[in-house]
This record gives C-alpha cells, sequence and structure tokens, in this order.
C-alpha cells in the first residue's frame, strides 16, 4: 500500500514538471522606427517563434512649414508588414499616423528570422515619423 502511495506522489510531480515546462515560452519584444516618405524596409531582424504576434506602433504625420517639418492636420494612415521571405509575410493597416498608440494582431505566424516593413497608405502628408514593438509573449 505504502508502495502506491510513493509511486503516485511521483508521477504526479512528473506530470507536474512538465506540464510546467510546457507551458513556459520565451517572450520576445523588439523594436523599431520609421521615417518614411511612402515605404521602407527594416534591416534589423527580428527572431519570432510559431506563435502569435501584435505591433504597438505610433506614427505622425508631418507637412513641411516655413520653420520646418511641423505636424499635419491631414493625418495619413499606414500598414505594418513582418516579412520572412518573398512569400512569407503579414500585414496589418489601417493604422492612422496621429500621434496615438495603436495595437495590431498579425496571428500566429511561422518562425523565423523578420524585417519590418512600413507603407504608407494614404494621405497627402510629406512624411510620417514613428515607432513601435513587435511582441510575442
Amino acid at each position: 500500500m505504502m508502495k502506491k502511495k510513493i509511486l503516485g506522489g511521483v508521477f504526479l510531480t512528473s506530470v507536474l514538471t512538465v506540464a510546467m515546462s510546457v507551458t513556459v515560452s520565451a517572450a520576445y519584444t523588439g523594436y523599431y522606427s520609421f521615417e518614411i516618405d511612402t515605404r521602407v524596409i527594416g534591416t534589423n531582424k527580428h527572431s519570432l517563434s510559431n506563435s502569435a504576434v501584435s505591433t504597438t506602433v505610433t506614427g505622425q504625420s508631418y507637412i513641411l512649414g516655413s520653420n520646418g517639418y511641423q505636424v499635419s492636420s491631414s493625418k495619413d494612415e499606414f500598414s505594418v508588414r513582418i516579412e520572412k521571405n518573398w512569400n512569407t509575410y503579414y500585414t496589418v493597416g489601417n493604422i492612422k499616423a496621429d500621434g496615438s498608440s495603436y495595437t495590431k494582431n498579425f496571428g500566429v505566424i511561422s518562425a523565423g528570422d523578420y524585417h519590418v516593413e512600413v507603407t504608407k497608405t494614404t494621405g497627402n502628408s510629406l512624411k510620417i515619423i514613428g515607432d513601435g514593438s513587435l511582441k510575442q509573449s
């Protein structure tokens, strides 16, 4: 009887140890910034795992004023794309360059090294300046 209790305890401990090690995964946060007229492709690589990815990004629209660049009253829109290669990429769009922070989800991606591409999609401003982060948990 005592032998069964000890084996049961060892089994339960083993199951809990395996379950806890499976649920622990490395989180990733990578940063990027951009200054674009129409499009910019980043050169930094982000090593991402096979799981969900989101971006939190802020951009502001600018025009050329009498004292250099100034915030535009016209707020452009842009998209953020993460690209592994020419046929593996994920895009989020309709992000307003109004100085506010937006979080968008790419969904679950395939593992690998990605670069960020930011593209101006609408608007009349001369440039969009901003920054963001890629997150996996």
